[in-house]
């Protein structure tokens, strides 16, 4: 979202951005106040103060959205409990859809589709209203089509945004990579117990979470991230830039291993086997000796902790547990094939379908693998929408690194652009074997970098 709709040229206006900036101030401080102090009534009104100071603000142009929305991709939450999450996240995304059509009504200006994928997009919402109308659950099955109609609106909003100043595209991605190294940073400090976690491995480490409460879940957002790391260090053109970009990559490299997560590290080295394709050996031969060289040295440095995450029994039996969950959705997946137990009702349903996997115990709301998960919830209409919206957004990123590898009238920057985008979203893909990707956060940044590459295309053509 550009700020140009409103600029300040009266002293009203001066006057009303100074109070909304304020509010927006007072509001954040009450909410981490409440936080810490574990007050829901203070949490809340905090947050919902801070919201509606940032829609004012957004609405009349005067802070760019899309920056925003980044920035809070990893920021912990202002409250969270077993029954209610604040996510930064999914209020910044709400507030950015909802931003971009008061600001769209006010200033009339058309909506221009061209670049947006509207029939996956379209075919994807059908199939969650579709399913959340015959669900098990209504509450959860509400809850989650909301969620995903503001993804797919955040992915609206993106796209026509970026289109329309298409050097947005490349300062974005050097801010998605200073926040991933700023991430890692924060991870490190977390995982050598600089700074308090929950989930403690081993002796001497615990596994990274930071806003995110899981490690998992930050585990996937450093892996699509560290594209982007890569990427900054190749178009930097100072030595002072280069050498912090680099020490980013380090950051988020330290940062992804200390959340312990096998299918995060997994992930993103098989993606950048998807650059093969795109005639991009040289470059995927250094990512995997980078990789070795790393993975020795962390595994030196910390004395076989990345070893030991595999070959630990508590490894063993987690992944025992996962591949039980997987089971359970496969059948939740066989009792509703149509449309599934309704979006979000996985951990609802496991109260009926768990006991018949007689090694399950550890009941968590998630089947651990995305297409499952999505199977079990929408039924096969759902997955095929999933599957249809995935293969559409992988087709238009690696056409877009393919072309401009071959053509020698693109800028070395675009080809690095391009090339992190489709490294990405694979990994995204890939990970989706071993997590649901779609949380708070690791979904923004997926529909963000699904977003980057329409509209780029868009730019191509």
């Amino acid at each position: 979202m550009r700020v140009t709709a409103f600029p300040l040229r009266h002293s009203g206006d001066t006057i009303l951005a100074t109070v909304a900036a304020a509010v927006l101030g007072c509001g954040a401080v009450l909410a981490a106040i409440g936080a810490m102090s574990g007050s829901a009534v203070m949490a809340v009104s905090g947050s919902l103060a801070a919201g509606a100071a940032l829609m004012v603000l957004l609405v009349a142009g005067w802070v760019d959205a899309v920056p925003l929305l980044v920035l809070s991709l990893a920021a912990p939450a202002p409250y969270s409990s077993d029954s209610l999450r604040l996510a930064p996240a999914a209020m910044a995304t709400a507030a950015v859809v909802l931003a971009w059509i008061l600001q769209r009504g006010v200033d009339r200006r058309a909506v221009e589709m061209e670049a947006v994928p509207t029939r996956a997009a379209a075919g994807l919402l059908a199939a969650l209203v579709l399913s959340a109308v015959c669900a098990q659950q209504l509450g959860p099955a509400v809850r989650e089509l909301i969620n995903w109609t503001l993804l797919l609106g955040l992915l609206v909003v993106v796209v026509t945004e970026l289109k329309q100043a298409p050097r947005r595209t490349a300062k974005l991605a050097l801010l998605i990579a200073a926040v991933m190294g700023v991430a890692g940073a924060l991870a490190v400090l977390q995982g050598i117990r600089v700074l308090p976690g929950r989930f403690l491995w081993g002796a001497s480490f615990y596994r990274a979470t930071l806003g995110f409460g899981w490690p998992n879940e930050l585990g996937m957002f450093l892996a699509l991230g560290l594209p982007f790391s890569i990427h900054a260090v190749g178009v930097m053109r100072t030595r002072r830039a280069r050498t912090l970009a680099s020490l980013g990559v380090v950051a988020n490299v330290l940062g992804l291993a200390a959340t312990f997560s096998r299918g995060s590290w997994t992930a993103v080295l098989l993606g950048s086997l998807v650059l093969l394709f795109c005639r991009e050996r040289r470059f995927v031969t250094r990512v995997w000796i980078a990789a070795l060289v790393g993975i020795t040295a962390i595994e030196a440095v910390s004395g076989g902790a990345i070893s030991d995450r595999f070959t630990n029994a508590q490894g063993a039996w987690v992944v025992g547990q996962r591949l039980s969950l997987m089971l359970t959705g496969i059948l939740m997946f066989r009792a509703h094939p149509l449309v599934g137990v309704g979006p979000g009702g996985f951990g609802a349903s496991l109260e009926e379908f768990g006991p018949q996997i007689f090694a399950l115990w550890d009941y968590i709301g998630s089947a651990h693998n995305l297409y499952i998960h999505m199977a079990a919830e929408t039924g096969l209409i759902g997955l095929v929408a999933l599957l249809v919206f995935l293969g559409t957004s992988l087709s238009v990123l690696f056409r877009g690194a393919r072309e401009t590898v071959r053509t020698s009238v693109v800028s070395a920057e675009e080809v690095s652009l391009r090339r992190a985008l489709l490294w990405s979203f694979a990994t995204a893909c890939f990970v989706g074997l071993f997590e649901w990707t779609f949380a708070h956060g690791v979904a923004q940044l997926i529909i963000l970098i699904t977003a980057m590459g329409f509209a780029l295309e868009r730019e191509r053509a």
